[in-house]
């Protein structure tokens, strides 16, 4: 993984930076953590139905100065709770403090078996 940060910082590519960590805007480190930030931001978009994150920030040092005092995107309207939750956990700006991949797909899968329940569908015993 260190090579792996060596390289992407002398890359000289343009970034996503609304879709970037905090980690990554500022020390440009990349890894499964700032993805995860990442997917939280992606899980944004599909609530919001396509809106772009932080609609109201401009400029590179606005998005750095938001995210340091601890600001984050607000609930879409379309998310439950639950689901901003993870958003929330995702955008967490100590990396270590985020779930793991691993814990996000069995929380979803908690939420959608859920759903599933409470959409009248039943599960049929195999025999």
């Amino acid at each position: 993984m260190d090579e792996w940060q060596n390289v992407t910082k002398n890359l000289s590519t343009k970034l996503p930076v609304k879709w970037l960590s905090l980690e990554a805007l500022i020390d440009q480190v990349f890894s499964e953590k700032s993805d995860v930030w990442a997917f939280g931001v992606l899980m944004f978009e599909a609530f919001s139905c396509g809106q772009f994150p932080y609609p109201d920030v401009n400029t590179f040092e606005e998005l750095i100065e938001y995210l340091k005092t601890d600001r984050r995107m607000v609930c879409p309207q379309t998310a439950t709770n639950e689901a901003y939750e993870i958003m929330l956990r995702c955008w967490q700006a100590n990396p270590d403090s985020r779930p793991s991949f691993e814990e996000l797909a069995q929380q979803l899968h908690m939420i959608l078996s859920g759903i599933t329940v409470s959409y009248g569908y039943i599960e049929s015993k195999a025999e």
